[in-house]
C-alpha cells in the first residue's frame, strides 16, 4: 500500500515538470535554435533527476514503480501530443527518453547516496 501512495504522488509530483517544462518546450519552441533546445533538454534532464532522487530516498524498497510514476505524466503529455503535431515525433521521443533516463539516474544516485557507495 505504501509503494502505491508514493506511486501517486510521484506521478502528481511529475505532473508539474511534465506540463510546464517538457510540454511547454516541446509546444511554443518549435522553431528554436539550437541552444535554446539544449537548455530545454538541460532543465528537463535536472527537473527529472531531482524527481528521482527525492523521491529515490522517500521510497525505502528498490522498486522501479517511483521512477516510472515520476516520469509518466510527460511521456502520456508527448505521446497525445505526437498524434496532433507528427512532424516533432523524432523530438517527443527524444524528450520521452529524456525524462524516463533523468528520473531512472535520481533513483540511481539516492540508493547509492543512501547505501553509502
Amino acid at each position: 500500500m505504501r509503494k502505491l501512495i508514493i506511486g501517486i504522488f510521484a506521478f502528481m509530483a511529475g505532473l508539474i515538470p511534465g506540463f510546464f517544462i517538457v510540454f511547454n518546450s516541446v509546444f511554443s519552441d518549435i522553431g528554436g535554435s539550437f541552444s535554446e533546445r539544449l537548455i530545454t533538454f538541460l532543465l528537463v534532464i535536472l527537473a527529472y533527476v531531482i524527481l528521482g532522487f527525492v523521491f529515490g530516498f522517500i521510497d525505502r524498497s528498490k522498486s522501479w514503480l517511483v521512477w516510472v510514476c515520476a516520469s509518466a505524466p510527460a511521456v502520456l503529455i508527448l505521446v497525445l501530443y505526437s498524434f496532433k503535431e507528427t512532424s516533432l515525433i523524432g523530438l517527443n521521443i527524444l524528450y520521452a527518453c529524456l525524462t524516463i533516463g533523468s528520473s531512472w539516474l535520481g533513483f540511481v544516485l539516492s540508493r547509492r547516496i543512501r547505501r553509502g557507495d
